[in-house]
Formats: C-alpha cells, sequence, structure tokens
C-alpha cells in the first residue's frame, strides 16, 4: 500500500488528467528529460479501457516524441495486460528484470 500511494505522489509535476463531460476519467505522467521521455504511468477508469482510448492517447504520445526528436520509454510489469497493447503500439523489450520489462517506442 505504502508502494502505491509513493509511486501515485511521484512525478506530479508530469501528470496529465484525462476528462469526460468534465469528468475525470484516468492520468498519464510522462517524465520528460532531454533525449528522452518515459511513461511513467496510464490509468483509465475500467469502463474506459478496451475502446481505443488508451491506444489513441499513446500513439499521440509516440507522435509528440517523434517531433521532438526523443526516445519514448516505459517499464511493465511482465504480467500486466497493457504489455499487449504496447507491443501491438510498436514498443519493443529493451530490458528484462525479475518481473519487469523496459520499453521504448519504435515509432
Amino acid at each position: 500500500m505504502e508502494e502505491h500511494r509513493r509511486r501515485a505522489s511521484a512525478n506530479l509535476e508530469s501528470c496529465t488528467i484525462f476528462e469526460v463531460e468534465g469528468r475525470p476519467i484516468g492520468m498519464m505522467k510522462v517524465v520528460r528529460s532531454d533525449g528522452e521521455w518515459n511513461l511513467d504511468q496510464l490509468q483509465l477508469e475500467p469502463q474506459f479501457q478496451g475502446h481505443g482510448m488508451g491506444s489513441e492517447i499513446l500513439r499521440q504520445l509516440q507522435v509528440a516524441a517523434r517531433a521532438a526528436g526523443v526516445l519514448l520509454t516505459l517499464e511493465v510489469l511482465k504480467v500486466n495486460p497493457a504489455l499487449r497493447l504496447y507491443e501491438r503500439l510498436g514498443f519493443k523489450i529493451v530490458g528484462d528484470e525479475e518481473g519487469i520489462y523496459a520499453m521504448q517506442s519504435e515509432t
């Protein structure tokens, strides 16, 4: 529980809130540095998952990273269903640690 609180409160300056009809439905944290943007978190409420919204958010982030000339990276738990989404959008595994893949966008 403490790890979850720490992660939720970290990098708030990098947070974007997504809204539908004025209601928050998700968030994304992208930590930007010279040469690399790291997708630290992407969350959507369950009823908004599986409808292409996460894919569109990631595609737009990929376009922005490419235009900025930076790498787009992320880490994902090996058991996270989002792994398939990242692979479908062109992210490749570039690191493999205990229970976690490091990934980088190819597009």
